[in-house]
């Protein structure tokens, strides 16, 4: 049994490979972009992908200001800090009449079993990588969840096909030993 947020042929991914601005360090601004979009978020810029425009969006004033509020550090990546992508997401939402609220919350099956039955899909911060990586999950199984990873599969330890297409990532069911490496959520 494989349960998703909406219908699987609806589902946009994003891979971070196509960031213009930090392809390999930009999993959280696109896994946003990814939630944002399969959530009711419209964006239609043609000439910037939706994750480069949040990845640029953290770094301008407001959120500098967002961030000292904060007490992140001066000449921090904020693209990389859950407050800031998630008063983002907040603004980008509000401007649109979309009346969901991001918040960070403790990860567990039982929260993504109901935002996915609610037609929600979620960022989740993952321990993949030494330094951390955001994913989106997209549904759940009844055994694992299945995400949508901007980087690629990690059940194939992210070795992109021979195609190196950028999907790979894209609706994937996480092997067993990947779950425990799933840290937080982020939710609307």
């Amino acid at each position: 049994m494989e349960k998703y947020f909406k219908p699987k042929s609806d589902i946009i991914h994003y891979s971070q490979l196509n960031n213009k601005n930090e392809p390999y360090a930009a999993c959280f601004p696109t896994s946003l972009a990814m939630a944002l979009r399969n959530n009711g978020y419209e964006y239609s810029d043609s000439e910037k992908g939706f994750d480069d425009y949040i990845f640029e969006l953290a770094a301008t004033d407001k959120y500098k200001a967002e961030a000292k509020k904060l007490s992140i550090p001066v000449g921090a990546k904020l693209h990389q800090y859950c407050a800031i992508m998630c008063i983002i997401a907040n603004d980008l939402m509000a401007m649109q009449g979309i009346k969901k609220i991001a918040k960070r919350v403790p990860y567990n099956i039982a929260t993504v079993k109901h935002q996915i039955d609610a037609g929600n899909m979620m960022v989740c911060g993952t321990y993949f990588t030494n330094y951390g990586h955001m994913i989106c999950i997209s549904g759940y199984t009844e055994t694992s969840v299945i995400v949508n990873d901007p980087y690629g599969n990690i059940n194939e330890l992210y070795h992109f096909n021979s195609g190196n297409k950028l999907d790979d990532g894209a609706l994937v069911i996480l092997d067993k030993h990947h779950l425990s490496k799933l840290s937080f959520l982020i939710t609307f």
